[in-house]
């Protein structure tokens, strides 16, 4: 049979390396403006800083669109990608994984999912019908300040938990001193627990009754969380830097909690431009 989870794997093994040869070419490319420049923060007569080298929106669909290219294994995944510059959030998403912002304990913005229709989500994978292209992924931009956290889950967690709970696990656990890893921690434990219940409301029960569904309960499923936190000390977010690759990984182990993210494991990190 087929491995569910490798080609998710590979294509974020692959999205980490292609990532990383379009920073050291950022990183290059600065070190020769500087040499020439004698600085890389010049200004030019009218007193502006000259241009710098800046993460786009544009690298990151050269790297989802270069990871799909590449990855040859059977199956097929959902995938958020995510960049920060100390200043701007960039997302690339499709399908039903996402992320949000949570500002001053509300859900300042959060992506909504691609789907064809009611549970078929967009995805993207190799040699099966009917995948979807990774340039169909939704672009973002937000601006960050200091003391967002930034969420960034699979459809295990915002099928089962309500904008309202997320907001409060975050915010209880910042108040008790809690990591950005043992919040994403709690936040997929509190997903897989509702996840199991038979009668509990859900946004996913609800999004079904939307479609006619009757359905009770919550959605069981495969569950990612990653927690980032955005720092006082020049709004430098608690995560690793350049850009940072996430994808759903699909596997039997529902209580896994699974942090796939370029650099550190266990932390990451609509502006209202939706792209």
């Amino acid at each position: 049979g087929i491995d569910s989870g490798q080609y998710s794997r590979n294509l974020l093994s692959n999205a980490k390396q292609i990532s990383g040869h379009i920073e050291t070419a950022r990183v290059e490319n600065r070190r020769k403006r500087a040499t020439e420049e004698n600085s890389i923060h010049k200004k030019d007569e009218t007193g502006t800083k000259a241009p710098t080298d800046q993460k786009t929106l544009a690298d990151l669909m050269r790297v989802l669109i270069g990871a799909h290219k590449v990855t040859e294994d059977e199956g097929s995944t959902t995938v958020c990608l995510i960049s920060y510059d100390g200043h701007v959030l960039r997302a690339a998403n499709l399908g039903d994984s996402g992320f949000a912002v949570v500002r001053n304990r509300k859900i300042f913005f959060k992506s909504e999912p691609q789907q064809h229709s009611f549970n078929f989500p967009y995805q993207i994978g190799h040699s099966l019908d009917n995948n979807d292209h990774p340039a169909m992924a939704e672009l973002f931009e937000v601006e960050l300040e200091a003391g967002d956290a930034v969420i960034l889950g699979t459809d295990g967690l915002f099928d089962n938990v309500f904008d309202g709970d997320i907001c409060k696990v975050v915010t209880d656990g910042r108040n008790k001193g809690m990591t950005p890893t043992e919040v994403s921690r709690s936040l997929a434990k509190f997903a897989q627990q509702l996840g199991q219940s038979a009668v509990k409301r859900s946004p996913f029960s609800i999004a079904a009754a939307k479609d006619g569904y009757l359905f009770m309960g919550g959605k069981l499923d495969d569950t990612s969380v990653v927690v980032t936190f955005v720092s006082e000390a020049e709004k430098r977010a608690v995560s690793p830097t350049g850009i940072t690759v996430g994808t759903t990984e699909h596997d039997s182990h529902n209580d896994k909690v699974r942090l796939q993210f370029t650099g550190a494991e266990d932390q990451v990190p609509r502006s209202h431009s939706r792209l």
